[in-house]
């Protein structure tokens, strides 16, 4: 199965690719190939389930990213695409912690929006990454 978790403590994201569409004739004018994602959200006792659409390659810089900061132990990461109801944030801290946030709305024409926000330790970005190796098969 192609996911990946961003694990905090007592909270975390999961993505799971559902569909790659087009793959592997077909590439979206954004780069890459458009994806109809699953994603979890849990933070303490609220659960979201829903979905989303983004691009292979929006997965990529998201990965390349968190790869960067991950090394540096600094930096911020931010995911959005146009089409994406998901905004998304980590911002690596000094101490080792990383601070996400963001929102989620399943339809962007109406105004229930679910914000969120929770800390992780950098520890936890290396499984992240390993997890995020199936993007390889979406390199174009």
């Amino acid at each position: 199965m192609d996911n990946f978790e961003i694990k905090g403590f007592g909270a975390h994201l999961k993505v799971e690719v559902v569909e790659v569409i087009g793959f592997p004739n077909k590439t979206h004018f954004d780069g890459g190939f458009y994806c109809k994602l699953n994603i979890e959200i849990k933070v303490e006792d609220i659960l979201l389930n829903s979905f989303f659409y983004a691009t292979t390659q929006n997965l990529l810089e998201l990965r390349s990213s968190l790869k960067k900061c991950y090394e540096l132990i600094d930096g911020k990461v931010d995911f959005f695409h146009r089409d994406s109801n998901l905004e998304l944030t980590l911002i690596f801290l000094k101490n080792g912690g990383i601070h996400i946030f963001g929102r989620f709305q399943k339809y962007l024409s109406t105004d229930n929006t679910l914000n969120f926000e929770f800390y992780s330790d950098q520890t936890y970005i290396y499984q992240t990454l390993e997890q995020m190796d199936f993007l390889n098969k979406y390199k174009i």
